[in-house]
């Protein structure tokens, strides 16, 4: 008895589980699942009995992305100036989502990209990708020169369908860069001095920028 309602318990936390998102209690499923099955996604509560049924052929909001992935390795290089820089290189990947909801036109299909990196000591975030990519990749790699600073490195990604409607924002971990540079750096409080010599917005914002594209 004891193992009957462990499993029954299971079955429910299992159908629970599922991502019914746009799916529908119905009496009866529908008559076109017989001659278009995949165009529905259909369940069974095997407790209740009850049936559930989702119409992918609906237009609304696609489903975020899934397992966002994040990673850094770098290299050595030199500059213009004959002087050893650290290269870092970027590499961005994520699945599929769920649902597209945009009765599977694949004309349109986008994922919007959005990185940023954050001074671990100030906490000024500012954006240093932001680009749209078709439903066809499922990864970026880039390789970019950051100024000699603790930082953080985070991106986020939403998806768009072909009926332009937009996922909620997805944000992968964020990686520490500081450990990353050969000597790894320390993450210590600004100093006045930075302050005062930084002052005017301009110049705060030319040293701010000076991390490019490799």
């Amino acid at each position: 008895m004891w193992n009957l309602w462990l499993i029954l318990n299971l079955v429910f936390l299992f159908v629970n589980s599922l991502p019914l998102s746009g799916i529908s209690l119905v009496k009866d499923f529908p008559t076109e699942l017989s001659s278009d099955p995949n165009k529905f996604i259909f369940s069974r509560n095997l407790i209740t009995g009850e049936k559930y049924v989702k119409d992918l052929r609906v237009i609304t909001n696609p489903s975020p992305v899934q397992r966002i992935r994040l990673l850094f390795t770098t290299s050595q290089a030199v500059s213009s100036n004959n002087e050893a820089v650290e290269v870092f290189h970027m590499k961005l990947r994520w699945m599929d989502p769920d649902f597209w909801n945009d009765n599977f036109n694949e004309t349109n299909r986008n994922y919007k990209i959005l990185c940023e990196i954050e001074d671990e000591n100030s906490g000024r975030v500012r954006n240093f990708l932001a680009l749209t990519v078709p439903a066809a990749f499922n990864g970026y790699d880039e390789k970019y020169i950051f100024p000699k600073m603790p930082l953080i490195a985070r991106c986020k990604i939403r998806v768009q369908n072909s009926a332009n409607l937009d996922s909620e924002w997805i944000s992968s971990p964020s990686i520490s860069l500081s450990q990353l540079f050969d000597p790894p750096l320390l993450t210590t409080a600004e100093e006045d001095s930075f302050h005062k010599k930084y002052r005017h917005a301009r110049f705060r914002q030319n040293y701010w920028t000076r991390f490019r594209s490799a």
